[in-house]
């Protein structure tokens, strides 16, 4: 059985790189004879969900921008669950490889155009990162600019990216407040991919207990509104873990508002490093550093005689989000082999990237001290590389040829952001059909 479910596999990771790389302009009839335009095959997916995302096509002359879906023949689509599954909502074509038997009833039809097409039989597997992707008729323009000045490109679309989060933090504030705004974008930052419309709503619930300012209250107010707390009397619980949990307990009961129904919170496909706990822990620490008023507390920094790359290392390093307890807990009951702080050094870059500093910049515009803001750009333009994301994969495959170009090109995080704004504007705006793009026929 094992056996077979290995084949199965490979003939399909055969006709995803068959479709993968299809040419743009290719017309391939459907099964009920209407014509397919591949204008781009979408962006070959190896996350959950659809094989292909954002592609662009035209059926039988109409233009589509959708998921896509490869299987052996149609009746995969039901075999796998794909019906009953949200994320696979967005399929407007199935690619397969085998032609479907007739079938008499119409709810074992998926519902989109389905197109055959051979299987890759050359290529061997796994195949190397350049082979996954496909580059975009503007290799030959970023090809014939020199690496320092595609940096410079980038740094300045980087900027660009950065002004604009702060204005649209700015016009948050105009309507919420300043330290509130920031408060909910650091909980939906905990939220990462995942759990950001968990965090948003603990953030809507913490924001209605507005006469506490005691920080373990406050801390036990997140715990209680997640409903995550557990029993505890729970066998589960370590001694250590049970003094935390009774005492948490202790501390919400007494200022709990009303009995409401629980955050429903995704831990399916999370990494434990990411799990909702921790990040609630997270988040305790950083109101007990904050009192609540990040920008008050960052603009004081700011101000009491740094230097742009003292601060940009003190927003990157010497913070420190550790939990004393949850740095070694992936859950209330499960242990981390060795402890790992609650938000490590990547992650807080990132939220000093997308979050503190844009954050600042427009407070620092409420507050009418332009020398603030010009020390909180400057600072952002020193932060270091973050982690890669798929976009700026994507872009740099794209892009660069060989791809490895992109190391001396996008080296920290204002030509990281860079990269994602153009990619943005350009690549997703007009979903891979570089025949449309301006960047494409640049020249």
């Amino acid at each position: 059985m094992k056996m077979q479910n290995r084949k199965n596999d490979e003939s399909e990771l055969r006709i995803q790189s068959a479709w993968n790389r299809i040419a743009h302009g290719k017309v391939i009839m459907t099964a009920d004879n209407k014509p397919v335009t591949v204008l781009f095959p979408g962006n070959w997916n190896f996350e959950e969900g659809p094989d292909f995302k954002n592609a662009k096509l035209l059926i039988d002359g109409k233009e589509i921008v959708g998921d896509v879906e490869v299987h052996q023949e149609n009746s995969d689509w039901f075999a796998h669950g794909h019906h009953k599954d949200d994320k696979y909502r967005g399929v407007v074509l199935h690619v397969l490889s085998k032609k479907s038997a007739p079938v008499k009833d119409s709810t074992h039809i998926p519902p989109f155009p389905a197109v055959l097409i051979r299987p890759d039989t050359k290529s061997e597997f796994p195949l190397t990162e350049p082979e996954k992707f496909s580059n975009g008729t503007c290799v030959s323009f970023f090809s014939s600019a020199t690496d320092t000045e595609l940096h410079e490109v980038f740094i300045k679309a980087g900027v660009e990216r950065f002004e604009e989060k702060s204005r649209n933090f700015l016009s948050e504030m105009i309507d919420s407040g300043s330290e509130q705004t920031c408060m909910r974008h650091l909980f939906e930052a905990c939220g990462y991919k995942k759990n950001r419309e968990a965090f948003m709503e603990l953030h809507r619930r913490f924001s209605e207990y507005t006469g506490c300012d005691d920080n373990s209250d406050l801390a036990a107010i997140l715990w209680g509104e997640s409903g995550l707390l557990p029993d505890p009397s729970s066998s589960k619980l370590d001694g250590e873990m049970k003094k935390f949990v009774k005492k948490t307990w202790a501390a919400w009961w007494q200022t709990r508002m009303t009995s409401r129904e629980n955050i429903r919170w995704v831990k399916s496909g999370v990494r434990p490093l990411n799990m909702p706990e921790r990040r609630i822990a997270a988040l305790t620490v950083l109101i007990d550093l904050f009192s609540m008023k990040p920008l008050k507390f960052l603009s004081d920094k700011a101000e009491s005689g740094m230097k742009e790359k003292d601060f940009a290392r003190y927003l990157t390093e010497d913070l420190k989000v550790s939990h004393r307890l949850w740095d070694s807990q992936i859950t209330f009951s499960r242990k981390f082999s060795r402890p790992s702080s609650v938000i490590g050094r990547d992650r807080m870059n990132d939220m000093a990237a997308n979050v503190l500093l844009p954050a600042l910049h427009a407070y620092s515009t409420i507050r009418k001290e332009e020398r603030l803001g010009s020390f909180v750009l400057r600072t952002w333009q020193l932060l270091p590389m973050p982690q890669m994301n798929r976009n700026v994969r994507t872009a740099y495959h794209r892009w660069f040829m060989p791809p490895d170009r992109f190391r001396r090109i996008i080296c920290n995080t204002a030509s990281f952001h860079g990269a994602m704004h153009l990619y943005n504007r350009h690549c997703k705006e007009f979903t891979g059909d570089c025949s449309s793009c301006r960047l494409g026929n640049l020249k």
